[in-house]
């Protein structure tokens, strides 16, 4: 489900260098300009994915651009065109915003936006001892900017494990001195697709599907009636309960979204609290901490189930918005509580992948296939080929095609 906010808020705006006039950068002094901007992670954001910290820093490197590029130059490849940089995106575990030394060993990977054949281009690097390598399948030319969603991604993708550095720092070495025309569109989102779909690098999708205020409305039910503990996190706008959750306009799920949602493909916020709406019962039809669990506790233990939580991530990114795609995607989460409650059950004979489930994601998959999106349309034809042959699996059959994902990984 795609994230249409920005998670990261503006907590401190530094007006004055007076007090820290300068900086280092890899061992290299730089020194300070003024502008530089400071954003912290929403704190709901943070109190849902276990992190302490998460920030992004904002550096006006105008009059410093020469000496940052001096610096990166003995760091980069040696071919590399530092004389096109735009904008440098360290990905750092530094997790104190007071002290400015961006070290190399705290600096495990990059993002650099250069100019590139009267257009803009992005390329991923990795740092390799004390040299950073381009990882070449996240390079791609800039038609629009990147979305909040993949410099997160890509500020993960090198963690060594699944468990999430707890607070680290974003900083953007700003070399430009206004924002790139060109970046003003919609961001590319084959960067994030790339990413969901390589197994080494996606753990920053464990971030995704846990922010927006409509989505912590509906995940009330199970937060004490607005008591800001829980899943709700520090939030002082919790309302008193799931009984506040207010569906989309009618309209809004008659179309295709043309409105506020079809900019991106969806609208990840309106279909949680239309699930609301569209149930039975007309109450929320799922328990999202339940679900976190169940994802921490046994799908990522898994290579299979890490594959098939970026599959869920990935659709998320070109969810269909009209009534009969909603209703999928309700009897879909319905559908995977019960299978959690058979796998949290001591029948090992009990099939989980029943008639049920087939018809379900059967027409989940018809609904998704065939988008023209390359690593889309692999998932799917992952998952159609997939459900027609553990159609029928046990517990305990299920249970050891996991594990086998996990021999045949190492």
């Amino acid at each position: 489900m795609r994230n249409l906010l920005i998670i990261l808020i503006p907590v401190i705006l530094m007006a004055s260098c007076k007090s820290n006039p300068s900086y280092t950068l890899f061992g290299h002094k730089m020194e300070r300009e003024k502008g530089v901007k400071i954003f912290k992670a929403n704190e709901r954001f943070l109190t849902v994915t276990n992190l302490k910290n998460l920030y992004d820093v904002w550096i006006p490197a105008v009059k410093t651009g020469a000496d940052i590029r001096k610096a990166l130059s003995q760091v980069l490849p040696a071919d590399f065109a530092i004389n096109e940089m735009a904008t440098v995106m360290l990905y750092t575990l530094h997790n104190d915003t007071t002290k400015w030394d961006i070290a190399l060993d705290q600096t495990p990977a990059m993002s650099i936006i250069r100019i590139h054949d009267g257009g803009y281009y992005h390329d991923y690097l990795e740092r390799k001892d004390k040299k950073f390598e381009i990882i070449p399948q996240f390079s791609s030319p800039l038609s629009g900017g990147i979305s909040s969603d993949d410099i997160r991604m890509l500020h993960f993708a090198s963690s060594p494990s699944i468990n999430l550095p707890s607070a680290t720092t974003i900083y953007e070495l700003r070399l430009l001195p206004t924002q790139i025309p060109s970046l003003s569109g919609e961001p590319n989102l084959s960067i994030g697709n790339t990413l969901f779909m390589d197994m080494k690098r996606n753990n920053g999708m464990l971030t995704f599907d846990l922010y927006g205020d409509d989505f912590y409305k509906v995940m009330l039910q199970d937060n004490g009636g607005g008591s800001g503990s829980g899943n709700c996190g520090n939030s002082t706008t919790c309302p008193p309960g799931s009984t506040s959750c207010i569906p989309p306009p009618a309209d809004e799920l008659d179309k295709e979204y043309p409105g506020k949602c079809a900019a991106r493909g969806g609208c990840c916020n309106a279909v949680l609290v239309a699930a609301k709406q569209a149930s039975a019962d007309g109450s929320v039809p799922f328990n999202f901490r339940d679900m976190f669990e169940f994802r921490d506790k046994f799908m990522m233990k898994y290579e299979l189930g890490r594959k098939y939580y970026a599959y869920f991530c990935l659709v998320g990114r070109y969810m269909k918005m009209s009534p009969g795609a909603i209703k999928n995607y309700i009897d879909a989460v319905k559908v995977l509580q019960n299978i959690m409650e058979k796998l949290k059950g001591t029948d090992n004979n009990v099939v989980v992948f029943d008639d049920e489930f087939a018809a379900v994601f059967t027409t989940f998959i018809s609904n998704h296939a065939n988008s023209g999106v390359k690593e889309l349309d692999a998932a799917m034809t992952n998952m159609a080929n997939d459900l027609k042959q553990n159609k029928g699996l046990t517990k305990a059959q299920l249970i050891n095609l996991f594990e086998q994902s996990n021999k045949a990984k190492s």
